[in-house]
C-alpha cells in the first residue's frame, strides 16, 4: 500500500484558480470569525443562490468535503472533472463545523476540478477540503509546500 499525505484546501487562504485553489462563482459570501471560531480557520464561505458554485482544483486521488452543517441549510450538488453531479447534504438537525459531508471516489493521481453548486435556495457552505495524494512520483509534476507546481522530469 502506497503512503499518502493529506493537503487542506481553505476556502478563504486558498483563493484562486491554480491548483489546490479554490474558486466562487457571483453569490458566495465570506462568513468571518473570532479567534476561537471552531471552523477551519475560523470562517467560511456561504450561499444560497440557486446554481452558483465553486471549484476546486488539486492534483490526488481523492478529494473530501468538510463544511459547517445547520438545520436551514440545504442540498448541493458535487461533480468531478465535469462527471456526474452527485447530491450532498448540508442539512443537519443541529449546527456543526467542519463535518465531514463528501467523499469522492478513489480517483485516478492527477490534476482535478471538484465542482460544488447549489441545488436549493438553502445555505451551501465552503470551509475545508482535504486532499489525498500518494507519496510516489508524478510525472510533470512536483509538491512545493502545500502547493504543486508543473515541471518536467519527476517529482523531486
Amino acid at each position: 500500500v502506497p503512503s499518502t499525505r493529506i493537503i487542506q484546501i481553505d476556502d478563504t487562504r486558498d483563493v484562486g484558480d491554480g491548483l489546490n485553489q479554490i474558486k466562487y462563482s457571483d453569490g458566495w459570501n465570506l462568513a468571518p470569525g473570532e479567534a476561537s471560531d471552531p471552523r477551519f480557520l475560523h470562517n467560511d464561505h456561504y450561499s444560497f443562490t440557486k446554481d452558483s458554485y465553486f471549484e476546486v482544483r488539486f492534483v490526488g486521488t481523492k478529494i473530501d468535503i468538510y463544511a459547517t452543517v445547520a438545520s436551514h441549510h440545504g442540498l448541493g450538488s458535487a461533480q468531478i472533472d465535469g462527471g456526474p453531479a452527485v447530491d450532498i447534504s448540508y442539512a443537519a438537525a443541529q449546527r456543526g463545523e467542519q463535518k465531514f459531508i463528501w467523499a469522492s471516489p478513489d480517483l485516478p493521481n492527477r490534476e482535478h476540478v471538484l465542482r460544488v453548486t447549489v441545488k436549493s435556495g438553502a445555505v451551501v457552505t465552503a470551509d475545508r477540503f482535504d486532499i489525498t495524494v500518494p507519496e510516489e512520483e508524478l510525472e510533470g509534476v512536483k509538491t512545493v509546500g502545500q502547493a504543486f507546481e508543473l515541471v518536467t522530469g519527476k517529482l523531486s
